[in-house]
């Protein structure tokens, strides 16, 4: 090293020792500055749709799938609307090759007009219409397919019922090319849309179930199409369609707020996927808008809404996780008596803890963006894919900006805090984060039965155990000094799958151990029908799939194995003499033998 260099080295390290310990602190510990308001975004459509390409990170890293759009149609004053009841019509039959004039909407201009297409496909549950020659008939009808075989099964599962006001139980999918005013090459595009209005009377609607799917830019170029890349789209705008019909139809309340059921029909396309959405996370990597205090609940449709996606549908995803996944968790929110936060927080409150509020899980969320743990409240605990989250701070280079309700910074310094701040607003210092890592490994679990009515086990000393069923939270308790716990849950059905997981006083969340209710039920005693010495065949009732056996004192005759329906036929060996006592059981798969049912050979 030269006499420059150590000039250099010898100046930092003294300019090092005359800063104080507190603001060398100040300057290592990133801060998060959160608003925990839920009142960022009010549940009002403008009723206008507008792709404001300006407004996008543009960056040749992404995908054009970054860049797909959606939009609910705004609902044109439901007062003078009424659902549509064509119970008394007579309806006809449309054959494949039939055409008909729909009324779609220009996105850009809010107008309607009307577009021909022809019936391409009809399924189970859906009729393909295609304008022109946007699409082939082989595409159509894969189309077709794909919906009735894999897209309507997966969304009725997870989210619920579509409305059926036609009363013919078919989604309709017109296919055309959507007027967006999309760029062709950069920029934000619509891949497809729902509209409530063709849920109702009134003029300019379509009286039907009906999804309209983008043709282009969305499948591709105008000669080559990729059926493909519109499954998507499709499984997305289904959700919404289902969501509609439970808030509103069913309920008879407002629309889910935007920003959450945005947030559903993104996990519809994870669960179609079967894995995290890389064109979502890339963008999130790629905006400057949510390092800039883009908020949650605020549905930007003027601005960057793209990044709306990004952080709707991490924010599902992250609840899915801390929630331990349950494959009812999204049908629980639809179907909530609340259709905002509210049935966020229910869910919260249900899974993860009754004392959290939605504000502090919100934190939460933006914390676990950051932190990215592989366990607990702080990240994403290890799923694939979203360990390539980069890590978003503030890149203002003055003050603070002013944040709405769910929106959130990281700032590099202490010193960049105001002094003043409002009353939602929150500091966290994240560098505190990375104490406890260690997630606590699965609890044991003792055996547990369908005559049981407590789970007990072991796990971590004072951590938290939770148990979940097929219908969400059974129960949570503590474990004692000694690591036992002692959870009532009440009876189960035999079969059952129970979750079990441990979160410890770090807030580190283990893996779930999975519990199924034994049966120990016994059958109950077999029905026989009269049996006379002159048969060979013993023939009853009993418990659906039990194996019944006849016995003459110590010695097996016999032996079968009931249907599903319950019925046995037993072929004996031999025939019985008169007056003889033959004694029958029946035995489940689970081996519980039921009492003796004992007759006399007539």
């Amino acid at each position: 090293m030269n006499r420059f260099m150590q000039r250099i080295v010898l100046i930092l390290i003294a300019l090092f020792l005359l800063v104080p310990a507190s603001s060398a602190f100040a300057v290592a510990r990133p801060v998060l500055i959160s608003n925990e308001s839920a009142n960022g975004y009010k549940t009002e459509n403008t009723g206008h749709f507008s792709i404001n390409n300006n407004s996008y990170a543009k960056s040749q890293k992404l995908q054009r799938a970054s860049y797909r759009l959606d939009s609910v149609r705004p609902l044109r004053t439901r007062t003078k609307y009424s659902p549509l009841n064509h119970s008394l019509r007579k309806k006809k039959s449309v054959k494949v090759g039939a055409g008909k004039k729909f009324w779609v909407s220009n996105l850009s201009t809010d107008k309607r007009y009307q577009v021909t297409a022809k019936l391409s496909y009809v399924g189970r549950y859906t009729k393909v219409w295609v304008n022109g020659n946007q699409l082939s008939k082989k595409d159509a009808v894969a189309l077709g397919k794909t919906f009735d075989q894999t897209i309507f099964p997966l969304d009725k599962r997870y989210f619920g019922t579509p409305s059926d006001v036609d009363h013919n139980g078919k989604i309709n999918l017109l296919c055309f090319d959507i007027k967006d005013d999309s760029a062709e090459q950069n920029g934000g595009f619509a891949s497809g849309y729902f509209d409530p209005n063709d849920l109702y009377k009134g003029k300019k609607s379509n009286h039907s179930e009906i999804i309209y799917i983008d043709t282009y830019p969305s499948l591709d170029s105008n000669k080559h199409k990729k059926v493909s890349l519109a499954y998507s789209t499709l499984v997305h705008e289904f959700q919404h369609l289902i969501n509609y019909n439970q808030n509103v139809l069913v309920e008879k309340k407002d629309e889910m707020d935007t920003w959450l059921d945005e947030g559903l029909s993104l996990a519809a396309e994870q669960l179609l996927a079967g894995k995290p959405l890389d064109d979502r996370i890339d963008y999130y990597n790629e905006s400057r808008s949510i390092a800039n205090g883009k908020s949650l609940l605020y549905w930007d449709n003027f601005g960057d809404n793209l990044a709306n996606y990004s952080l709707s549908y991490l924010f599902v995803q992250y609840l899915y996780i801390q929630c331990g996944q349950p494959a009812n968790l999204f049908k629980r929110i639809i179907q909530d008596p609340h259709n905002d936060y509210r049935a966020v927080q229910d869910v919260i409150h249900d899974s993860i803890s009754p004392d959290m509020s939605f504000g502090h899980f919100m934190s939460n969320f933006r914390k676990a963006l950051y932190l990215n743990q592989a366990s607990g409240l702080y990240g994403f605990h290890g799923m694939a894919g979203f360990q390539r989250l980069k890590k978003k701070r503030y890149n203002g280079k003055s003050k603070l900006p002013k944040l709405r309700g769910g929106g959130a910074v990281i700032v590099n310094r202490m010193s960049a805090l105001p002094n003043d701040k409002g009353v939602h607003i929150t500091y966290s210092d994240l560098a505190e984060r990375q104490q406890d890592r260690d997630a606590p490994k699965q609890p044991h679990i003792a055996s547990f039965g369908d005559k049981d009515a407590k789970l007990r086990g072991d796990t971590e000393p004072g951590a938290v155990v939770t148990v979940v069923g097929p219908t969400g939270l059974l129960t949570k308790s503590t474990a004692d000094a000694s690591g036992h716990v002692q959870l009532a849950i009440g009876k189960q059905q035999a079969g059952t799958v129970l979750n079990a997981f441990a979160i410890d006083t770090s807030g580190n969340a283990g893996q779930a151990r999975k519990v199924t209710v034994k049966d120990q039920t016994a059958p109950a005693r077999p029905v026989v029908k009269r049996f006379y010495y002159t048969q060979l065949k013993i023939q009853g009732t009993a418990e659906p799939g039990a194996r019944v056996t006849v016995w003459q004192d110590k010695k097996l005759v016999g032996t079968a194995t009931a249907t599903v329906r319950g019925f046995y036929s037993i072929n004996l060996h031999k025939k019985q003499k008169k007056r003889k006592k033959l004694t029958i059981y029946a035995q489940d798969s689970a081996g519980n033998r039921s009492l003796a049912r004992i007759v006399t050979v007539y």
